[in-house]
């Protein structure tokens, strides 16, 4: 007995179907349908293939279309499991617990909570992606705190990183400072024969008389007499009228 088809156009405005059905057809009986541009959005449940499909106004298209490669989330799995033992390119699990996967995992791996495994088919290997965050240390990329001025400055801290401003902002303590050799450099215009001039080098030297200077003329060394007045300066003395003396103090 031939069955009979009847296709109308609803008008849902303010109405509902209870319970509707798409009719199912057979490949062949939903292929050897004659439709043309005006039957466009028909839908057809395919019961050969298990499939929903629709008429585009051309052709018959699948109505859920399967992306190749994509990613399918099946949930959390703890580290401690077997992986699943048939999975589908792109499963996508979620590590619930840490530790070293068991030897049935492929490749074998340690992971943490929150990172994801996922099956790449074509190689027969899960691939993992890091998704927890890791601190960085000096053998070990990761994130890093910056450290406060305070921090920089008082040297307490062995995790958080420096910035180019709290470097700036570092003044080195007493016993530090004293450690450092420091340099200062000035221009004399004229000596006098037998008249001191006190040069002011704000060095602050822990000892006054830890420092060493030197004089020069026209790339020339020359000799004067030197004592050091204070942490802070030092006087000089020629015996000969001098011009333009480079005068250069470190302590």
């Amino acid at each position: 007995m031939a069955q009979r088809h009847a296709y109308v156009d609803l008008n849902l405005n303010k109405q509902a179907l209870i319970a509707a059905k798409v009719y199912p057809l057979s490949t062949a009986n939903r292929t050897a349908l004659s439709l043309g541009s005006s039957d466009a959005g028909l839908l057809a449940w395919d019961t050969d293939l298990n499939e929903l499909y629709a008429w585009n106004g051309t052709a018959w298209v699948r109505a859920v279309t399967t992306i190749t490669g994509a990613m399918t989330f099946r949930g959390g799995i703890a580290a401690s499991a077997n992986p699943p033992s048939t999975p589908a390119n792109g499963d996508t699990y979620v590590f619930t617990s840490a530790g070293t996967l068991n030897g049935t995992w492929s490749p074998v791996d340690t992971v943490a909570i929150g990172d994801q495994a996922i099956w790449d088919s074509a190689a027969s290997v899960w691939r993992y992606i890091q998704g927890n965050v890791v601190s960085a240390s000096t053998s070990v990329e990761g994130t890093i705190q910056l450290a406060t001025q305070t921090e920089v400055s008082t040297g307490t801290n062995a995790q958080k990183a420096v910035t180019p401003s709290t470097l700036a902002g570092y003044v080195p303590d007493n016993a530090l400072t004293a450690r450092l050799t420091r340099r200062f450099a000035t221009n004399i215009t004229s000596l006098v024969v037998g008249t001191p001039q006190t040069v002011t080098h704000n060095l602050n030297l822990a000892n006054q008389n830890d420092v060493v200077v030197e004089c020069w003329q026209g790339g020339l060394k020359v000799e004067l007499a030197v004592s050091s007045s204070s942490a802070n300066a030092v006087i000089v003395e020629s015996n000969v009228a001098l011009s333009n003396v480079r005068v250069i103090c470190e302590g």
